[in-house]
């Protein structure tokens, strides 16, 4: 992780450590940091030390300010977001032939499956070809 941070202005380790800092950061940016915290403590719990999820998600942070930081950003509901990985998962799961299993792993109906198949089919060919512009 550490090339991430190689060609920005902050070195890495670069945010503040102490609770009294983090107090001057924005309140939403603190919020996104403990869930951040938050959930890689609860993945990587017990394969990984607590000092380091913390750097972890302070770089993460750091990360999303170096794309974003001074703009106000836009992010869709996180259902909205797992929706789209879910339909990105099932592109990726998708052989040609097997909308029954896909139905049976992901619950849904044939014809949200094939729905789904259908439009990512679609974003895929758009991400591949050039739009003509006339």
């Amino acid at each position: 992780m550490a090339d991430l941070f190689e060609d920005q202005d902050l070195p890495l380790g670069a945010l503040p450590e102490h609770e009294a800092l983090l107090q001057k950061w924005p309140s939403r940016l603190v919020e996104i940091l403990d869930h951040l915290e938050h959930q890689l403590g609860a993945e990587l719990r017990g394969t990984v030390a607590p000092e380091t999820i913390t750097r972890i998600a302070r770089e993460a942070v750091l990360a999303i300010a170096s794309v974003a930081g001074g703009r106000p950003i836009y992010l869709p509901a996180a259902s909205h977001l797992r929706r789209a990985l879910r339909d990105e998962h099932l592109w990726e799961g998708f052989r040609g032939n097997n909308y029954d299993e896909l139905c049976r792993t992901t619950g849904l109906t044939e014809s949200q499956v094939r729905r789904i198949i259908n439009t990512q089919q679609k974003v895929q060919v758009a991400r591949r070809q050039r739009s003509l512009k006339l």
